[in-house]
C-alpha cells in the first residue's frame, strides 16, 4: 500500500488493482481463492490491511516525518478546540482515521512541497478520495456519511491548519474521540447500574411480609422444645 501511494504513476487506483491481479494471475492465485485454509479471500486484502492499519493507527503516527509534527498555534488551538466539540461520535471517528491514513500512507517521508498546504483542503482532493474507503462498495449511507465527514473538513477549512502540523492535528481528533467513548462507557454503565438497582427494588418489593412474620414464631416453638 505504501509503495502504491509513493509511486509516480497518475492513477494510482487503478495501478494498485492492476499490481494486485498482475501478481494474481503470475502466481495462477483466483480472486476468490481462500488463504492458508481460512474462508478469507484475495479479494479482502484491502480491507485486511485496513483493518490492521487502523489497529496500529496511533503508534504510526507518532513515526511520521518530524517535519509534519509542528505544533498549533494557540489561536488555531482554539478554533480547533471550539469547532471539534461540534463533531460527535461516529463521525470523529471516521475524521480522525481518515487523518490517520494520510499520515501513516504519505507522511513517512519529506514531501517538501506537502508542508505549507492546508490539511483539510488537500484532503478534500480527488487523489485522496481512497483515504475514505472503496466508494464501489459504499451503502447509500456511507455515501452519506461521507458526504458529512467532508463537509466538516469544509467547515475546519478556517483554521488554517497545515500539513506540517499533520501529528497535532491527529492527537486534537484522538484526543476528543477517546474522550466522547469514555462519557459513551460512563452512560451505558450508569444506566446498567439503574436497571439492576430496579430490578432489585422489584424483587423487594415482591417478598410477602406475613411469610418474613410466620417464621419466627416457628424458630422460637423449636427452641422451646429443646
Amino acid at each position: 500500500m505504501n509503495y502504491i501511494e509513493s509511486s509516480d504513476v497518475e492513477d494510482k487506483d487503478n495501478f494498485g488493482e492492476s499490481l494486485l491481479i498482475t501478481y494474481m494471475k503470475l502466481l495462477k492465485i483466483s480472486n476468490e481463492e481462500s488463504i492458508l485454509g481460512y474462508d478469507f479471500k484475495i479479494k479482502n486484502i484491502i480491507s485486511l490491511y485496513e483493518a490492521i492499519e487502523q489497529r496500529v493507527e496511533d503508534i504510526e503516527v507518532k513515526n511520521i516525518y518530524f517535519r509534519y509534527q509542528d505544533e498549533l498555534s494557540e489561536q488555531q488551538n482554539i478554533q480547533i478546540g471550539r469547532l471539534i466539540l461540534e463533531i460527535q461520535l461516529p463521525l470523529i471517528e471516521e475524521m480522525m482515521h481518515i487523518i490517520g491514513k494520510l499520515c501513516i500512507r504519505q507522511l513517512r517521508n519529506l514531501q517538501k512541497e506537502l508542508l505549507n498546504q492546508k490539511i483539510f483542503i488537500y484532503l478534500l482532493e480527488d487523489k485522496n478520495e481512497p483515504l475514505y474507503g472503496d466508494e464501489k462498495q459504499d451503502s447509500m449511507k456511507q455515501k452519506e456519511d461521507k458526504d458529512k465527514v467532508k463537509n466538516k473538513f469544509i467547515d475546519l477549512q478556517s483554521t488554517q491548519v497545515e500539513i506540517r502540523q499533520a501529528k497535532c492535528i491527529y492527537d486534537r481528533f484522538r484526543q476528543h474521540y477517546q474522550k466522547l467513548l469514555d462519557d459513551e462507557r460512563a452512560q451505558k454503565a450508569k444506566i446498567d447500574r439503574d436497571k439492576q438497582e430496579q430490578i432489585n427494588a422489584e424483587k423487594i418489593v415482591g417478598i410477602n411480609i406475613n411469610d418474613f412474620f410466620d417464621s419466627g414464631p416457628k424458630q422460637v416453638r423449636r427452641r422451646g422444645n429443646r
